[in-house]
C-alpha cells in the first residue's frame, strides 16, 4: 500500500521551520556559546594529555595562522583548509546574524563545528 502525498499544509509546515527568525541576540549568544564548548573541550584536551600550556590560546588561532604559513607547495591543503574553515566561521556568523534564518543558524553551527575539527587536525598534525 502506498502512503497518501503530504498536503500543502504539511509541506509548508516543514520548509517553515527553516524559515522562521530568530533573534541577532540569541543566534550570536548561541553561536558563541557552541564555539566556547569546543574552545573548552580543546583546552582539557591539550592541558591533560599533552600538557601543553600555551595550547589553550594557541588553538583559537591555530586555522588562521597556519592557513597563512602553510601556503607552500608540500602543505598547502593545510594551509587552504585552514583559510576555508576560517572564513566559513567569519561569513557563516555574519551571515546568519544578518538573514536571522534558522537554515543560516544551522550552518554557522557546522562552521563551528569545522572550525575546531580543523584546529584540532592542524595541531596535531604539526605537534
Amino acid at each position: 500500500m502506498i502512503p497518501p502525498m503530504p498536503g500543502p499544509e504539511t509541506q509548508n509546515r516543514k520548509h517553515g521551520f527553516f524559515s522562521k527568525q530568530w533573534s541577532r541576540r540569541s543566534i550570536l549568544l548561541g553561536l558563541g556559546l557552541h564555539f566556547f564548548l569546543w574552545w573548552a573541550l580543546s583546552v582539557w584536551y591539550w592541558m591533560s594529555y599533552w600538557y601543553w600550556n600555551k595550547g589553550a590560546w594557541y588553538m583559537l588561532i591555530a586555522p588562521v595562522e597556519f592557513g597563512f604559513l602553510d601556503l607552500q607547495p608540500d602543505v598547502w591543503p593545510f594551509g587552504v583548509a585552514g583559510l576555508l574553515a576560517s572564513g566559513c566561521l567569519l561569513g557563516l556568523t555574519v551571515l546568519s546574524a544578518i538573514k536571522r534564518k534558522r537554515w543560516a543558524v544551522l550552518l554557522a553551527h557546522i562552521s563551528v563545528a569545522l572550525y575546531w575539527f580543523s584546529s584540532f587536525l592542524i595541531a596535531a598534525t604539526w605537534i
